[in-house]
């Protein structure tokens, strides 16, 4: 997910370049559509890990593209006494933008929705970064100094595709060299990228494993290795008995118990979270489950 101050800069970019260019009902659409897709934070209200396993999802499909181009481009045309025609093409510029964005980049979206919940993701670029940013912030600038409208976001479009190209392509390249499961990119540095692959470890862990690492291209350098015993089906079993995990195993990359204490013969206490994505010192996720008789009977969340 692109940020929500990112989107609003792509929008309100898109909106000054269509009113220069003579359609600015057009550009009204485009704003409005650019921030629409980010009204499912409202589904924070029914608790923080049901909001992640929901972001993205209805909103971000083809069906919600459809769907709320039609009715925000009735309501704005309603609202605005503006062309239908001008606003529909705004709603339905707008929301793609946001959406290929969003594909783009670390959480993924529901593309099918609602008749599948699978996230498609490209990993080119995590949702704060640095150089799409400031890509985005110098187009703002320069078409509100009166550059030219459609040679700037031609060249905004231009970049923002070449550069996931080029992460995309880094991205295969770490993981056949490492065989890697997932690859995060870092948000500040375009070669960093953050990868997670199963092994087994006989010296530390004595069994199968989960480990973290860092990769810096292009040297391929790795450091920062990290490992995690991988839980037993048992485990997962039992932490699935709880409401919280059940949501951010399904929302996370590579969620996974982190740290487990045992507390008496039936009773233990389980750390878990998100190992896939260490950006910006992130503890994404983290959970505390107490686990009494093979079921979940208390959780705490860290988000």
């Amino acid at each position: 997910m692109v940020d929500i101050v990112h989107h609003a800069v792509i929008g309100t970019a898109g909106a000054v370049a269509a009113a220069a260019l003579g359609h600015p009902d057009f550009g009204v659409a485009f704003l409005l559509a650019s921030l629409v897709p980010d009204l499912d934070v409202l589904f924070v209200a029914i608790g923080k890990t049901r909001f992640l396993r929901l972001h993205q999802g209805a909103t971000h499909s083809f069906a919600g593209i459809a769907a709320i181009s039609v009715v925000g481009s009735v309501v704005t045309s309603l609202a605005t006494g503006g062309g239908f025609l001008e606003i529909v093409g705004g709603f339905v510029a707008g929301m793609s933008v946001h959406v290929v964005l969003d594909l783009l980049n670390t959480f993924g979206v529901m593309l099918l929705w609602p008749f599948s919940r699978r996230r498609f993701c490209a990993d080119a670029f995590f949702f704060i970064d640095l150089w799409v940013l400031l890509a985005s912030v110098g187009t703002l600038v320069g078409l509100l100094v009166g550059c030219p409208p459609l040679t700037s976001i031609v060249g905004w479009a231009s970049f923002v595709v070449a550069y996931a190209a080029f992460k995309t392509a880094c991205r295969l390249a770490v993981r056949r060299r490492f065989g890697s499961e997932t690859e995060v990119p870092s948000g500040i540095r375009p070669l960093r990228w953050f990868v997670t692959r199963r092994g087994v470890d006989d010296t530390f862990i004595g069994g199968p494993c989960v480990w973290v690492s860092t990769v810096d291209l292009p040297s391929f350098r790795e450091h920062g290795r990290a490992w995690y015993r991988a839980p037993s089906q048992e485990l997962l079993d039992e932490l699935r008995t709880g409401e919280l995990y059940p949501d951010l195993e399904g929302s996370l990359k590579r969620f996974m118990p982190v740290k487990i204490k045992r507390v008496g013969s039936r009773e233990i206490v389980v750390t878990s979270r998100c190992v896939a994505v260490p950006n910006f010192g992130n503890r994404y996720g983290e959970t505390t489950s107490e686990v009494h008789s093979g079921r979940v009977v208390r959780e705490t969340a860290r988000i």
